[in-house]
């Protein structure tokens, strides 16, 4: 995964050990509090579109 985000998005995780399956909702609500734009696209493309 570390090249689908910025580590200054996820300073707080080791990017090479976050599965984005099994970290799925971690990353998704980092994304969603202070992702970029390009952030939310990658989620999109990653996870599809999420309805609540």
């Amino acid at each position: 995964m570390n090249t689908l985000f910025r580590q200054s998005l996820f300073w707080d995780c080791n990017l090479e050990t976050l599965d984005v399956e099994k970290h799925k909702r971690q990353i998704i609500v980092r994304v969603l509090e202070r992702g970029t734009l390009e952030d939310w696209q990658t989620i999109k493309e990653l996870y599809g579109i999420l309805l609540i």
